[in-house]
């Protein structure tokens, strides 16, 4: 059997699935961007052989290699990544050499969330009402199906990468103004815990492996809840000038927010929305043993009294719903 391993260097964990098919009888015929050199040991006992590109997003470079590889071994019985970036180029090489496994019309049900939600209907899952919406009326008739909040996602994307919590019209109407070009998912949002299920089955879909984990909170609201605003997530197209250089610079220089940020500022004092108060600057935390405490350049203080880590805030605010008190009503 020939297996085609599309950068088998990558990660670096996933280098006994190799060895093990070297073990099996597997030719094994590898294709990545760095030298032979640059890898592993255990890679290089593993491989029969390894083409190296310029660059994996060039397809008509990984056409020749597997072109290659067919004329060297003959025909390639598997090939795989074991990456999710990777998933669309390793099925168009399947369609294109005509490999068994996922081709490109499956990527629908493997990368789309609207595709998935489609399976797990069929196999009698409950899914959070939803659909792709294009225009205000279709994300206002799901609104109308679901109530606030709603949560918007790339209909093709990975984590939460420009995913938006919706509350209210004034939202709404600011999501679609301003979102992206491609498609959006829009679905009720749930509130409970977050579970994962992961596991291998058998080529007639009989599970003989699998893995479960419990999350503490969504990696969205990770971020949109940080009560410093220190957390952001930015698409790499997105970067400033001065951020990029600052990546490149990663290694040879120290790199800080403030040092992509200009000149050091005045010490700031926010308050947050049903939040902490924040202080940012130069400044010393003294306790009433007029020790001083732990120094940071930011510090979010509590403001609920709830916090299980005084003077600080732990984000129990919003276990416990905290909200800033109207002036308006005088309390």
């Amino acid at each position: 059997m020939n297996l085609v391993y599309l950068c088998p260097q990558f990660p670096p964990n996933y280098s006994p699935f190799c060895s093990c098919l070297k073990a099996l009888g597997v030719n094994v015929l590898g294709i990545g961007v760095g030298s032979t050199e640059s890898l592993t040991q255990e890679i290089r006992d593993s491989l029969a052989t390894y083409y190296m590109v310029d660059d994996l997003h060039n397809y008509e470079s990984l056409l020749k290699a597997c072109g290659y590889f067919t004329h060297q071994y003959g025909k390639i019985d598997r090939l795989e990544s074991h990456n999710e970036y990777w998933l669309a180029t390793d099925a168009k090489l399947r369609q294109d050499f005509n490999i068994k496994g996922l081709k490109p019309d499956d990527m629908r049900f493997i990368r789309r969330k609207s595709g998935m939600k489609e399976i797990f209907r069929k196999a009698g899952i409950k899914v959070a009402p939803g659909k792709v919406v294009h225009t205000l009326a279709e994300a206002e008739g799901i609104i109308k199906e679901a109530g606030y909040p709603v949560v918007a996602k790339p209909d093709d994307g990975v984590g939460a990468l420009h995913t938006f919590k919706i509350h209210d019209k004034e939202e709404l109407l600011s999501f679609i103004e301003k979102k992206p070009e491609h498609d959006y998912i829009m679905e009720g949002f749930v509130k409970g815990t977050i579970l994962s299920f992961d596991g291998l089955t058998d080529r007639d879909g009989n599970i003989i492996f699998y893995t479960a984990h419990t999350f503490s909170q969504g990696i969205m609201e990770v971020v949109n809840k940080c009560p410093t605003q220190a957390l952001v997530w930015k698409n790499n197209e997105d970067l400033t000038e001065d951020e990029l250089s600052a990546q490149r610079q990663v290694g040879s220089v120290e790199v800080t927010p403030r040092s992509l940020s200009g000149p050091e500022e005045a010490t700031s004092i926010r308050i947050m929305k049903d939040g902490p108060i924040v202080v940012e600057g130069k400044f010393k935390i003294i306790g009433s043993d007029e020790q001083v405490l732990k120094p940071s350049a930011m510090t979010s203080f509590c403001r609920c009294g709830a916090s299980r880590n005084m003077p600080y805030c732990d984000g129990t605010h919003r276990k416990i719903d905290f909200m800033d008190q109207s002036p308006e009503h005088g309390e």
